[in-house]
């Protein structure tokens, strides 16, 4: 059964990733423990919704989109970021074009990701789960342990960068429909 994705992902997505020291805070997640950042994401914008994050959320998200992952979003980023550090990229006037067309594609296949996320979390909805900026760190906690394979004795700061973006922006979100 397809459910309708949760209102405004992706913009929130965009919107929280543009906020002062958030992109900085995924990346290092992403480099340093193998965050999913569009997974990430959509988790959080789920929590700030209502919606219940547990460990086997996070597990059923990830299973549902590693392939794509795997497949699509990692290759078009490894071609992207090797085309970055290529002396080409300074030396012959078509591969900066090029990369920013890689670039595009990277974001439409992370696109793709988290539409698909969105649809899965809308499913999983359960009503009476109040947001709040601490159910929005906790979610953090969890995609990170997940990644890292264990919890994580001390979280990195940059999963309350993250955290506190996204609260701040959850707080005036509307309640889903139950």
């Amino acid at each position: 059964m397809t459910h309708a994705a949760i209102p405004g992902h992706w913009d929130f997505m965009l919107a929280v990733y543009g906020d002062a020291g958030v992109a900085e805070a995924c990346l290092d997640l992403q480099r340093d423990i193998g965050v999913d950042v569009p997974l990430l994401l959509i988790v959080l914008h789920g929590a700030g919704q209502g919606v219940l994050i547990d460990a086997a959320t996070i597990g059923r998200l990830d299973a549902e989109c590693r392939a794509w992952r795997s497949q699509v979003v990692h290759p078009l980023r490894a071609v992207r970021t090797i085309m970055k550090t290529d002396p080409w990229i300074d030396e012959v006037e078509a591969v900066a074009p090029l990369r920013e067309a890689v670039k595009a594609l990277e974001l439409r296949a992370e696109k793709i990701e988290s539409d698909v996320l969105a649809q899965t979390l809308a499913g999983m909805a359960q009503p009476g789960v109040i947001p709040s900026a601490a159910t929005a760190l906790a979610a953090v906690h969890e995609v990170i342990a997940h990644f890292a394979g264990a919890p994580v004795a001390q979280m990195p700061a940059s999963a309350a960068v993250v955290a506190d973006a996204v609260w701040h922006r959850a707080r005036d979100w509307p309640r889903l429909a139950r």
